[in-house]
């Protein structure tokens, strides 16, 4: 019998993760990022978290410069928000859409995106 990590743990693991990301600290964060992938897949299912995960992937990617497919991806954090009533994961979708329309360099919308987070 397999025993599940405890999401809490996860949790704590990607806010650090957040902040390595925040502070640009790219290979701390990779190397956090491949010890999460792996916590994930023993970690009890907690859909928010796993939300929160893809929302933090899709921000390292745009650290990284890791954008092949960023309309599908950007397409998919938008939605994530729209579906989603928890506070924290909207909040993370509108922000993180922020960014990203800062970082093609529309700034109005990115404007736009930052105040719809912050509302």
């Amino acid at each position: 019998m397999e025993v599940k990590l405890a999401s809490e743990k996860v949790a704590k693991m990607l806010n650090q993760w957040y902040g390595m990301i925040k502070r640009h600290q790219v290979t701390e964060a990779s190397a956090l990022k491949e010890e999460i992938q792996s916590l994930i897949k023993h970690m009890s299912e907690n859909q928010d978290l796993l939300l929160y995960f893809n929302l933090l992937d899709f921000r390292y990617k745009l650290m990284t410069e890791e954008i092949e497919d960023s309309d599908k991806l950007y397409q998919n954090i938008k939605a994530i928000g729209a579906e989603n009533t928890d506070n924290m994961i909207v909040y993370y979708s509108l922000f993180f859409s922020g960014v990203y329309e800062f970082y093609k360099k529309d700034y109005v919308e990115a404007i736009n995106f930052y105040q719809l987070a912050e509302a």
